[in-house]
């Protein structure tokens, strides 16, 4: 589902996880058919990213989410890392330009070393590009490198800022 810039802001984002997670219900057992979102450039915040995560606990299938330039900070930061030690399908996350900063990058890290018993995250890309990260940052999401939640990891984006 392609829906860069459209406006969609918090209420939007809500809405498309409203459907992922309905669609996912109705399939029964089977995920969603959809398997790539891209919300980029929609002014989601921390609440539709909390939406968005609330799907992927759900089970609702997507591998691929897009969520650059949406203002989201550290408490949008932690609902999707919570998210991605869920035992979802999560593959790619990017959530290049958004406004994380260090505290957000240390939710980030501290969700991804400490997952649920018995559960560990899948994501191949990782985009925490141009996110005001800083040195703390860039240093909390180096922490979480070495653990299980990140051993599939193949591509990280710390770039700029």
């Amino acid at each position: 589902a392609r829906l860069r810039g459209q406006a969609l802001g918090c209420v939007g984002a809500a809405a498309v996880a409203a459907e992922l997670r309905g669609s996912v219900e109705a399939a029964g057992a089977r995920a969603s058919r959809v398997s790539a979102v891209d919300l980029g450039e929609n002014e989601v915040g921390d609440a539709g990213a909390a939406a968005l995560a609330a799907s992927l606990r759900a089970g609702c299938g997507v591998t691929s989410l897009h969520l650059s330039c949406n203002a989201i900070g550290p408490a949008g930061a932690a609902a999707l890392a919570s998210a991605l030690c869920g035992g979802g399908s999560l593959r790619h996350l990017h959530l290049d330009a958004n406004q994380l900063r260090a505290v957000g990058a240390a939710a980030f890290s501290s969700a991804l070393r400490a997952p649920p018993a018995g559960r560990r995250a899948v994501l191949h890309t990782l985009a925490l590009d141009d996110n005001y990260l800083g040195c703390c940052g860039a240093a909390a999401v180096a922490a979480a490198l070495p653990t299980p939640a990140l051993a599939a990891l193949r591509a990280l984006g710390l770039a700029r800022k």
